[in-house]
């Protein structure tokens, strides 16, 4: 018994040495991020009208935010079909979508570094746009701008939000 005891010894540094050199194997296969402009996705912008004035604005204030991103140069966009094609193909449902976790590791999954999130408001007669740029690998916001306009006009809305996403 203490004969099978001392093989034993004598293999597990080579044991070790194997598992410490798949971890290894494993780690080389990461793909580092590239030295350029990093990824970004834009979600929809959510209406946070009480009435629902606005509704079905949010798409449109997301493709401006997202054309304007596009244009600057500072980042490279993650078209929406890509993030709809992984949606499909990881089965995720709407409901789990709302969870700002889902939407993160999704981020990761089409390769963006930041995520754009945001709401709109109508206010009286002002609305108010609100975008986030939030860290895929962090969860932390990177940034936030607010813009605020006095007409529901879709043109003004719109370049509030080209106007957002300048600052981003």
């Amino acid at each position: 018994m203490s004969k099978q005891l001392v093989v034993d010894m004598r293999l597990s540094p080579l044991i070790l040495f194997f598992i410490v050199t798949l971890l290894f194997a494993g780690c080389s296969s990461i793909t580092p991020r590239s030295s350029g402009p990093p990824g970004v996705a834009v979600w929809e912008l959510e209406d946070l009208t009480a009435e629902g004035q606005l509704a079905h604005v949010g798409e449109l204030l997301a493709a401006q935010i997202t054309d304007t991103l596009g244009k600057q140069g500072k980042y490279v966009v993650v078209e929406r079909s890509r993030l709809i094609r992984i949606l499909e193909e990881q089965q995720l449902s709407a409901s789990s979508l709302a969870d700002r976790q889902t939407q993160l590791r999704l981020g990761e999954l089409i390769g963006a570094r930041f995520m754009v999130f945001g709401g709109y408001q109508m206010l009286g007669d002002k609305v108010r746009i609100d975008i986030r740029l939030v860290d895929v690998e962090t969860g932390r916001i990177s940034k936030a701008v607010k813009k605020v306009v006095t007409s529901t006009d879709m043109q003004t809305l719109l370049d509030a939000a080209q106007s957002a996403a300048t600052e981003l």
